[in-house]
């Protein structure tokens, strides 16, 4: 079931490796399927050409507000920024908190639609255990 949070301007209280979960699958139910295993991937057409994709980011407009539905915030955001695009698609690679915690970076590439990357489940669970690390040293000096 979808967490519901119920104050203006509040911090997400979740892990930014649950958050990636959420922004797969945000994806995938808006028709973006594939996802970048690194910053920088390698993408097939469906004519057999390879490019190099590097993620760029954007932030999201607002602060997460009262009552407001993460998916639908996380797909607002996407939807939004692609808006500007013709014909392109979103392939994410991360997701991070921002702001106090009120607002998420996404991080992905913004090319042409159709475009396939060499993602695996393993990559997956990589990039989900790099975000918890790194979210783990947060306020800490190295």
């Amino acid at each position: 079931m979808e967490r519901i949070y119920k104050s203006k301007g509040m911090s997400i209280n979740l892990k930014d490796s649950e958050l990636y979960d959420i922004l797969l699958e945000v994806c995938e139910e808006i028709g973006y399927d594939q996802y970048m295993p690194e910053p920088g991937s390698l993408l097939k057409s469906t004519d057999g050409k390879h490019m190099t994709a590097w993620a760029t980011a954007f932030k999201t407009s607002e602060p997460f507000n009262e009552g407001d539905s993460i998916k639908t915030y996380i797909k607002e955001c996407i939807e939004s920024t692609l808006a500007k695009s013709h014909k392109c698609s979103f392939y994410p690679y991360s997701i991070l908190k921002s702001d106090n915690d009120t607002r998420l970076i996404l991080r992905g590439a913004i090319q042409q639609e159709g475009l396939v990357s060499n993602m695996k489940s393993s990559d997956r669970e990589f990039n989900k255990s790099i975000l918890d690390k790194v979210e783990s040293r947060k306020g800490t000096l190295l």
